[in-house]
């Protein structure tokens, strides 16, 4: 799995993620002065859609660090706002075998993702985010009403880190509503 850090580090340089494995990258450069406009014209927009968030009257859960950041605390909090089925999760955090990392927003949907078709072509089992956890649902593949298998939720590894790979939640680091190819 990647961050969206790893992916700007192969952009600026394909090596680095070679040197950064081996624990050979050199230290990151303080921020020069483009550098922190940019950060703060960020979280600008990010606080400008957060406030567009609760002008929709949205349920938002913030994750707040309190200044120390304490990630298993916070992603666990961020995993009982999901199975709360709050609307908008905001700088949700994410841990996963050494690897972690902060969303934007997690912004809940109420998708159907990752059909599978039986052996025997009759039925259909997919992940559905229509009730406040990511369930297994079952229909036929006449479309029957959707008939729900599981009730307790996917965890947060499978929701995020492997199959299936799409959940009640989308993470955004561009502005919702936007597509990505």
């Amino acid at each position: 799995m990647f961050s969206p850090s790893d992916l700007n580090h192969f952009l600026e340089c394909e090596h680095l993620i070679q040197l950064e494995l081996r624990g050979d990258a050199a230290p990151r450069q303080e921020r020069d002065a483009h550098a922190e406009l940019l950060a703060a014209k960020g979280l600008e927009h990010e606080r400008a859609w957060l406030q567009r968030f609760r002008d929709q009257g949205l349920r938002i859960v913030e994750i707040d660090s309190d200044g120390e950041r304490n990630w298993e605390r916070d992603a666990g909090r961020t995993i009982a706002a999901m199975r709360e089925g709050v609307d908008v999760i905001y700088q949700g955090v994410f841990l996963d075998d050494g690897w972690r990392g902060i969303s934007d927003f997690l912004i809940r949907t109420d998708i159907d993702a990752t059909p599978s078709i039986s052996p025997d072509g009759k039925t259909v089992v997919f992940v559905s985010g229509r009730t406040s956890v990511a369930s297994f649902f079952v229909t036929t593949v006449d479309g029957a009403e959707p008939r729900q298998l599981t009730n307790i939720g996917l965890e947060s590894h499978m929701l995020y880190g492997g199959a299936p790979a799409s959940s009640q939640y989308a993470s955004s680091r561009v502005c919702p509503g936007t597509s990505r190819s």
